[in-house]
């Protein structure tokens, strides 16, 4: 007949979609406080971020305290993504799009039943070199010198486009502000104005 499904999956993205429409239900100062207030939305963030990686990751810590400090991390990941030239966003979204698929696609690997002989080997040589220098570290390490050149290059965009009123704090943890009429600056320039 069909296979059924499970449905956990549509109730996270229900979640995440109705998020948006749940501030009328909250006390009126508890609104503004979200409204206006840039810190109390990180520390939301935050902890939305924390809830899904406990309930979507096995292995992201062996306790609350290990579960807390990697959920930062991501954490941390995320908002330097969020301050990063739409470029280098669009190329991070990419290999996040494939560490994900590949993530899922060895998931179901390791479930098959009946695997092949080159499904075996595959995941032999998964299993020996996970912790080394595998193809997750180097997409990992990827990532990592990708947020920092993106973030430096929308940095160097910033700074250009506020100059004197530019400010690290508002940078990283302010409000943003979409005007639309930032300036279109070559990456090398933005880099050099970020160093700066």
């Amino acid at each position: 007949m069909f296979k059924i499904l499970p449905v956990y999956p549509i109730f996270i993205l229900l979640l995440i979609i109705s998020a948006n429409y749940l501030a009328d239900l909250f006390p009126c100062r508890l609104r503004d406080l979200l409204e206006h207030n840039i810190y109390i939305k990180h520390l939301f963030g935050y902890l939305t971020l924390l809830f899904f990686v406990s309930i979507t990751l096995d292995n992201i810590g062996s306790s609350v305290n290990e579960l807390i400090k990697n959920s930062f991390v991501l954490y941390l990941y995320f908002v330097l993504l969020t301050k990063n030239n739409k470029y280098f966003f669009i190329l991070i979204c990419i290999v996040l799009a494939f560490i994900y698929l590949a993530h899922i696609e060895l998931k179901l690997l390791k479930k098959k039943e009946n695997k092949n002989d080159s499904e075996k080997l595959f995941l032999d040589i998964y299993e020996k070199r996970k912790d080394k220098f595998g193809l997750d570290t180097i997409l990992h390490y990827l990532i990592l010198i990708l947020l920092v050149i993106g973030t430096l290059t929308y940095m160097g965009e910033k700074k250009i486009e506020y100059k004197d009123k530019f400010n690290y704090l508002t940078f990283f943890l302010g409000k943003q502000v979409c005007k639309g009429n930032s300036p279109e600056v070559d990456i090398s320039k933005a880099l050099k104005n970020a160093l700066n």
